[in-house]
């Protein structure tokens, strides 16, 4: 009896050890899936503190499917316009919140931070933009 105890007991810990084994791995894939790259981060950062604000209208967009964290990707063709700088044309790729794609279909110019030294470069500023009133999520 005494030997069918321990077998059980080596057993369970097998168990635990494999399911923290498999915990492990996986919280290590979702925190690089879920979270941006360092380096996006730190480009999001620069452009909100160096960036110039500037406003975008939809010329064109092009679903990607769905990102990381569950928002869907798109490519939209923007037409920037920002004080200052001659109004250009910008093929750019980002997350769009889900909470605001219903305004992808409405052409509505979207708040952008253009990079001063590199105006293709920018950051559309979603939450600059407020959610359709009465919407559910």
């Amino acid at each position: 009896m005494r030997s069918a105890s321990w077998v059980a007991v080596g057993v369970l810990v097998l168990i635990c050890g494999g399911f923290l084994l498999l915990w492990s791995i996986a919280t290590r894939y979702a925190g690089r899936a879920l979270h941006p790259a360092r380096h996006e981060l730190e480009e999001r950062d620069r452009l909100r503190r160096v960036g110039l604000l500037g406003s975008a209208l939809i010329l064109s967009t092009e679903d990607e499917g769905t990102g990381p964290t569950g928002d869907p990707m798109v490519t939209v063709d923007l037409a920037v316009s920002v004080p200052g700088l001659a109004p250009y044309e910008v093929h750019h790729r980002t997350p769009v919140p889900r909470w605001l794609a219903w305004r992808l279909r409405l052409r509505r110019p979207l708040p952008v931070l253009v990079d001063p030294d590199d105006p293709q470069t920018i950051l559309v500023e979603w939450g600059r933009l407020a959610p359709r009133s009465g919407a559910g999520g």
